[in-house]
């Protein structure tokens, strides 16, 4: 019988590259991104010319059969722009680029999170599996155990039942316990954007838990965060645009 293979170990930083590489979501961020800035690149263009050409007294009767008698007129239209306009277009522009780009870091640092809680919940479903088999590989013994001492006679049968009892809610919470990792499991695979195969995770590639800052340490961060600085955009683009 063929050996089965056994499962990869992913570690957190590999599942975290994965996802930043793989990701649909911020794979559909970049795009909105990379649309932003060619936005901005049309913003500072200048207004194209119009060329127009009218023809008059041709294809008519008499005189004006044919085009002999043709009168054509060409003309050029250039739009002036008031003065200002081109620049808080320009402005505006910008600040949609900047607020697009802010956007796709800050889905980035929420997926880096949601890979870091999927990864740690896993990890967690694993290791309450593991001590299940533990628990439902004793119960089988014990149940083997005391039948053989049922069958000797030195144990009366209600003890082979409440043996019996024991191993199968051991069966069932390992089930469960299944259950539960696979979905995990699941849920990891499809926020790093495919699947990588069989695989396990190792709980001690989490980060190390560290005593909470200062509230103020947190408070000073928040202006330099992705989601305050795309708020900041967005006031820049609505006063450009007013």
């Amino acid at each position: 019988m063929e050996q089965q293979a056994k499962p990869a170990t992913l570690v957190l930083d590999q599942a975290i590259a994965w996802a930043l590489e793989k990701s649909p979501v911020l794979g559909a961020s970049r795009s909105r991104a990379d649309a932003a800035t060619a936005s901005r690149s049309q913003a500072g263009a200048l207004p194209n010319p119009e060329l127009s050409i009218e023809a008059e007294n041709i294809y008519g009767d008499g005189p004006y059969d044919g085009t002999d008698a043709a009168e054509i007129t060409y003309g050029v239209e250039q739009l002036v722009e008031l003065p200002g306009k081109r620049g808080n277009r320009i402005r505006m522009a910008e600040s949609e680029n900047a607020r697009v780009h802010f956007e796709r870091d800050a889905a980035q640092l929420d997926l880096i999170r949601d890979i870091t809680i999927a990864y740690a919940e896993l990890a967690a479903a694993q290791q309450e599996r593991f001590i299940i088999e533990k628990e439902s590989t004793l119960a089988a013994e014990v149940r083997d155990s005391v039948a053989a001492r049922v069958t000797a006679g030195k144990e009366p049968p209600i003890q082979k039942n409440k043996a019996e009892i024991e191993l199968s809610a051991s069966e069932i919470a390992l089930d469960r316990a299944n259950r539960t990792a696979d979905a995990k499991k699941h849920a990891l695979v499809a926020l790093m954007g495919g699947d990588i195969g069989d695989f396990t995770v190792q709980a001690d590639s989490l980060p190390v838990l560290a005593e909470p800052e200062p509230l103020e340490n947190y408070r000073s961060r928040l202006v330099r965060t992705p989601d305050a600085k795309s708020l900041e955009a967005d006031v820049t683009q609505a006063q450009s645009a007013l």
